[in-house]
This record gives C-alpha cells, sequence and structure tokens, in this order.
C-alpha cells in the first residue's frame, strides 16, 4: 500500500472522501533523455515534505538532487545537478548500435575553427526519406543542448555546413541527430573541440585498400587508435602512439575485407571517430 498524503487523485471511484483532494487528470509530455515527462501539476505536490524524505530519498531516479518541496514520483522537474541515470535507448544499444538504421549513410563529419566561431561540415548519401538534421552541443560530452534543425535535401550526396557563432571559452562536443521522416533517428559520432588546439585527423587514401595512413596535429598528446567495422567490433588496435615525433603513422589494413571502417581517436580529454572505406580487398 502506497501512502496517498499530498497527491493528486481521483479518490471517489474507491469510495474514498474527496475532502481535500483535488480531481486532476495527468498528461506526460514530451519523452526526454527517455522519460516521459510529467507536467507541471504535480511539481511540488508533496506538501508534507518531511513524510517524503524516506520515501522519495535525495535524489529522483534520474540521480538529480531532489528540491523541496519534493514533486511526487520517479522525476523531480526542478532537479539539479547532472542526469547520472536513464533508460538505454535502441540507439544506445543492441546489435545494431553501431549500424545506423537509417537509409542515409554520413560519409564525413568535422569541425573548423573559425574567427566567428566553429563551423560543422557533414557529408551524406543516400538520402532516402530523410527528414532533417538536428545539431547539437555540450561542454560535458553528456547533456546535449539543440542548436538548430536543417531541412534535408533529398539528394543522393548532400552536403551540409552550420555556423556556431560562440565566443570559445571551453572545451565543446558535437554531434548530429539524423531524423526519418517515419520517426526512426540515428546520431553521428561525437567530435571534440578543444579550446587550446582543435584535434584534426586526416585518413588517405579514401577509398583505402592494403593501408591507410592517418594524419594528426598533436603535439604534446599521447593517444591509442583502434579500427572498428561496421558491426561495431574492434579489428585492429594500437596503443601508446605519440605524434609528437611524427604527425603520420601508417596502419595495415591488408587483411580486412572491403566495406564501411572507422578509426577511433582516444587521447585523454576525449573520444573521437573518423570513417573510412576499404575497397579491392579480399
Amino acid at each position: 500500500t502506497q501512502s496517498s498524503e499530498g497527491n493528486i487523485y481521483d479518490a471517489s471511484s474507491l469510495g474514498i472522501a474527496t475532502t481535500g483532494w483535488q480531481n486532476n487528470t495527468i498528461g506526460f509530455g514530451t519523452r526526454t533523455n527517455g522519460v516521459l515527462v510529467p507536467p507541471s501539476l504535480v511539481q511540488d505536490a508533496a506538501i508534507n515534505t518531511t513524510n517524503y524524505v524516506s520515501l522519495l530519498g535525495a535524489s529522483d531516479g534520474q540521480g538529480q538532487s531532489r528540491s523541496s518541496i519534493y514533486d511526487v514520483g520517479f522525476d523531480e522537474l526542478n532537479g539539479t545537478g547532472t542526469i547520472a541515470i536513464q533508460p538505454l535507448l535502441p540507439t544506445q544499444v543492441g546489435a545494431t548500435f553501431y549500424l545506423s538504421s537509417l537509409p542515409v549513410h554520413l560519409v564525413n563529419f568535422s569541425l573548423q575553427k573559425k574567427t566567428n566561431g566553429i563551423q560543422l561540415l557533414w557529408n551524406v548519401t543516400d538520402e532516402t526519406n530523410m527528414q532533417l538534421y538536428e545539431v547539437e552541443y555540450c561542454t560535458d560530452g553528456n547533456n546535449f543542448t539543440r542548436l538548430a534543425s536543417i531541412a534535408a535535401q533529398g539528394s543522393a550526396t548532400a552536403t551540409y555546413s552550420y555556423l556556431h557563432g560562440i565566443t570559445i571559452s571551453s572545451s565543446l562536443y558535437y554531434r548530429i541527430k539524423m531524423l526519418n521522416n517515419d520517426g526512426s533517428y540515428a546520431y553521428s559520432p561525437i567530435r571534440y573541440f578543444n579550446n587550446k588546439e582543435a584535434l584534426s585527423i586526416r585518413l588517405f587514401p579514401n577509398p583505402a585498400s592494403a593501408f591507410l595512413m592517418v594524419e594528426s596535429n598533436m603535439v604534446s598528446t599521447k593517444a591509442s587508435l583502434k579500427v572498428i567495422n561496421s558491426a561495431g567490433a574492434v579489428v585492429t588496435a594500437i596503443n601508446g602512439i605519440d605524434f609528437s615525433s611524427s604527425n603520420t603513422m601508417r596502419v595495415d589494413i591488408s587483411t580486412l575485407k572491403a566495406g564501411l571502417y572507422y578509426v577511433e581517436c582516444i587521447t585523454k580529454e576525449a573520444k573521437h571517430t573518423f570513417p573510412f572505406i576499404i575497397a579491392n580487398n579480399k
């Protein structure tokens, strides 16, 4: 049995006296971080907060700190702190985690520092039934905010750009949310911008065959590289790379089958992913 003190509830159908009760219909809002957000109607609904401290705890279901007077239920609407817990979405787990369910293929996604901000550039192919692209960014790598929505061109190949007019004072993370007409979506790899120096990785030749050259502008940061196939499996791993001695390294891919792959560059600051194609290999 749950305590109903302070809740908003239709008790008359159960033969309970309605004195002191409010009869309201609670509708949920748009799903955010995998959670159906309750309406403001339930905010501060736990009037006798002291009775709810032991029941609800100091944090809500997403790990945010509750604020007095408590809201009833899983989500504290005006909770503070970073969301630490959230339901896993289809785009985050499962056999197709590394495979976009959308018909569109993201060929390239990069950042360029400009005098008036940061410019995002991305190229796609097979843009069938695509609706739009949403540009998102954040400063912590987790809590992304939408910057803009850009309508899809509906072309066999298409190039897009967006200028984030911002005074650069911190490191920034960017991603592209790709939405189909049927409501399905997928995310691009996250791109990281370091305020001190924007990481630049160039892969060539691309498409590649027997080998792949990786060129980086990193001069003071050690890194690790992984080559990942389209199913998400690591097929090559190289640790302890020091680009300060040479800004280019050669990666042997002669034993890999043709297809789409990713180079994942990992530094102590962040992880960066860059796509490339292997052609003509067995």
